[in-house]
């Protein structure tokens, strides 16, 4: 008889399998006691952060010739509830309803040009940021476009120069600009001019190292400002206090890397329009991120070097671009507000505190007029995605 011919290479490629697959038995033992699986599942979900963006219609107006051109400017009036869009290429404010639906226009040509902000106040006063033979101005215009008076920007103010870069108002309707060149907000009194200032970020800090801010927003009793090139959200105090910051700096989902504008939502999320990462960054009332939605693209609900943003209501976000005049309605994820809910409500209700869900987004709802009810909309699956990457 033959003796049988043993293989012992095969029989030392098995033995190494099953040493490997003990190995990684061992590991996933000793990674499981460590991190503990509610520490894993929080770090899986923590990941799932980024969403394509659920396209709703587009801001138009009537017709197939008349079109917008260039929009420099949006703005959403919180107290009447209209979203007044600048058209720079036909010279004209165009204001549509908050879902989006055009309702009327007035030309702006003839006192003022190249309008770079829109702002209202409390009575309907339309305020236009742009330039006519003199200079830089800010008109004032009418709820309904009759063009009323200006007050002329001074090249400086407290021995500085000055550059207006974006407006805000306030509920008690003062107005709030924020000097891009000299990294402060000036508080206008219409009668009088500037009236006062207050320099953007810590007292301790040279603020002039800040290189470009973006469009602030209002929120309540808090001015927000884009650190564009630091990927950050200044908070303010109207009385000028620092408050912190929201976010940080990076390419990856839930960071930002060129943040441009930002907005709050009535159910009060942060929205940070991200121009680097062609998204927005959402966060909570704590500073946390909730989710991103968006991707480069210029099919529907993808962004093209996005520079404007509004939100007329919960659950819709309004972004702007030049490239293609596109102006478009997106659907705020669930997830994201879900997870804004949830963390408004842990803030709410520490130690067992009886406050209401209701109570709860009642306090944190910085707008002094009702906001449409939350409609309901298919869940969604968020995945991780890097929107420096994705394309449509």
């Amino acid at each position: 008889m033959k003796k049988p011919v043993i293989d012992h290479r095969n029989a030392t490629q098995k033995q190494s399998r099953r040493d490997g697959f003990a190995l990684s038995l061992l590991f996933a033992v000793l990674l499981v006691i460590t991190w503990g699986p509610a520490d894993l599942a929080a770090e899986e979900d923590s990941q799932q952060l980024a969403v394509p963006a659920t396209f709703v219609r587009f801001v138009t107006t009537p017709g197939i010739a008349d079109v917008i051109k260039r929009p420099t400017a949006m703005h959403w009036d919180r107290f009447h509830g209209e979203l007044l869009v600048a058209d720079s290429g036909n010279n004209r404010v165009v204001v549509f309803a908050a879902s989006g639906s055009y309702k009327y226009e007035f030309k702006i040509g003839t006192h003022v040009t190249a309008p770079a902000d829109i702002v209202t106040d409390p009575q309907g006063y339309i305020y236009v940021l742009g330039s006519n033979r003199e200079g830089r101005i800010l008109q004032r215009f009418d709820f309904d476009g009759l063009p009323l008076d200006a007050t002329p920007l001074p090249s400086q103010f407290e021995g500085s120069p000055v550059a207006i870069r974006s407006l805000a108002c306030a509920d008690d309707g003062r107005i709030y600009a924020l000097d891009d060149r000299s990294n402060r907000v000036l508080a206008i009194n219409w009668a009088e001019g500037f009236a006062s200032s207050f320099k953007v970020g810590r007292a301790e800090r040279d603020s002039g190292e800040f290189v470009g801010l973006g469009l602030m927003a209002i929120s309540g009793d808090e001015l927000l400002i884009p650190a564009v090139t630091e990927g950050t959200i200044l908070r303010h105090g109207l009385d000028g206090q620092f408050l912190g910051s929201i976010g940080h700096f990076g390419a990856k989902p839930g960071a930002l890397n060129f943040p441009v504008a930002v907005e709050v939502s009535p159910e009060g999320i942060v929205a940070v329009l991200d121009q680097g990462r062609f998204c927005v960054v959402c966060y909570d009332t704590q500073g946390q991120v909730v989710g991103e939605f968006g991707g480069k693209g210029t099919s529907p609900g993808w962004f093209m070097n996005p520079s404007l943003l509004a939100i007329p209501t919960a659950g819709k976000v309004v972004i702007g671009q030049i490239f293609q005049n596109k102006i478009q309605v997106c659907a705020l994820p669930e997830f994201v507000r879900g997870r804004n809910q949830s963390s408004a409500q842990e803030t709410a209700s520490p130690q067992g505190s009886a406050e209401t869900t209701e109570e709860a987004d009642s306090r944190h709802t910085s707008y002094p007029f009702n906001s449409p009810s939350r409609g309901s909309s298919d869940p969604q699956n968020p995945v991780t995605v890097s929107h420096l990457e994705v394309s449509e």
